[in-house]
């Protein structure tokens, strides 16, 4: 079964899916603190779980922003900051790939890497600042 969590752009919080009303275009959601939303088409971005976890058990979801060790790309793994790279999901290939400004192209496909050498250390949404010591 497909996971999915939400970002709601107009209260800026992040929930994990509990129901989507196709019929309304309406998202219901819970956030960690366990305070339940709904929230109408237009204010809120779904993000599907990659059904992977991190090295410390975390689940892994699209807009995440992962801190990777393994070598990515020409000179990745010289320079912790270039390690950092954000989920995307690959609409072309099919499945996620990981993203980082100073790879334009050639970024890996998502389930090639060992996740075992990844950490979740933020989102794109709650956490942007930590890909701009990405470039």
């Amino acid at each position: 079964m497909r996971k999915y969590r939400v970002w709601d752009t107009a209260n800026k919080v992040m929930g994990i899916v509990n129901c989507y009303d196709f019929d309304e275009d309406k998202v219901f959601y819970t956030t960690d603190d366990g305070i339940k939303y709904s929230q109408v088409s237009g204010y809120f971005i779904l993000e599907e779980s990659t059904g992977l976890k991190d090295k410390n058990g975390k689940e892994i979801y699209e807009g995440d922003i992962i801190l990777t060790n393994e070598v990515i790309g020409q000179g990745i793994g010289e320079d912790p900051r270039r390690s950092i790279m954000a989920v995307k999901q690959d609409s072309y290939n099919g499945g996620y790939r990981l993203t980082n400004p100073e790879i334009p192209q050639g970024n890996p496909a998502f389930c090639s890497l060992n996740t075992q050498h990844q950490e979740v250390i933020g989102n794109i949404h709650d956490n942007p600042k930590l890909l701009e010591g990405a470039k």
